[in-house]
């Protein structure tokens, strides 16, 4: 299954966009919808790259995007007129869409196993993040009950990955994808990684595979480099 017809006049027309926030000055670019572009590059998908100007297309309430996603963020994909965001939704629908078994099995407890990584993903690890994230930029200094939630996250995640070996749970998968989009922000608020040597390992497997050449982890890949990380 392609994301492509066939218009009139045998002209293909690529069915699949992707609506993203790439970086530029004053944003690192949307770490939820790289992880949506590292899927669909990782199973060989056509799709058509929107790049969206967070300031005037997603953050004015009558903005037109706002018809795709009332809450004004990326990811969006609209599959020949199926609309979807939320990334863990996202990851989930195009895994099942384009048959890719080995990163989204269908047999119920590995999958079961992905989805609970996807939901502490979310529930738990981007929060602590995002938290920490905010508290940089409007007082440039991470509260004490932040850090513990923060690192707490991190530990578990450094747990499960010297446990599980090569991946999040053994075989690479979306869930993969999901918690390294997230985990690789964490250069970019200067978090100490220098004693989760399971999850850099981790990371730096990640950002050598072809599908992980996107903008957004890149340039948090060249912070961890800059901040002396051998990654």
């Amino acid at each position: 299954m392609i994301a492509r017809r066939l218009a009139a006049g045998g002209r293909l027309i690529i069915t699949m966009k992707l609506y993203h926030i790439t970086p530029r000055p004053g944003h690192p670019g949307s770490h939820n919808a790289a992880k949506v572009r590292i899927l669909l590059n990782e199973i060989g998908a056509a799709y058509e790259l929107i790049d969206c100007d967070p300031v005037k297309e997603l953050r004015p309430p009558d903005a037109a995007f706002r018809r795709l996603n009332p809450n004004g963020l990326t990811p969006v994909i609209d599959d020949d007129g199926f609309i979807l965001w939320e990334s863990g939704a996202v990851l989930q629908y195009l895994a099942d869409r384009y048959q890719a078994r080995s990163l989204y099995p269908t047999a119920a407890q590995p999958r079961a196993l992905i989805q609970q990584w996807l939901a502490w993903e979310t529930s738990t690890l981007t929060p602590a993040l995002m938290a920490a994230f905010t508290e940089l930029s409007e007082t440039a200094v991470i509260a004490q009950a932040t850090r513990l939630r923060l690192d707490a996250a991190t530990g578990v995640l450094e747990q499960q990955l010297a446990l599980a070996g090569h991946g999040a749970l053994g075989d690479y998968s979306i869930a993969d994808i999901a918690l390294g989009c997230t985990a690789a922000a964490l250069f970019l608020i200067g978090w100490p990684l220098q004693g989760r040597t399971a999850l850099l390992n981790w990371i730096s497997r990640l950002a050598a595979r072809p599908g992980w050449q996107e903008e957004v982890i890149q340039n948090d890949i060249e912070t961890a480099r800059q901040a002396g990380y051998n990654i």
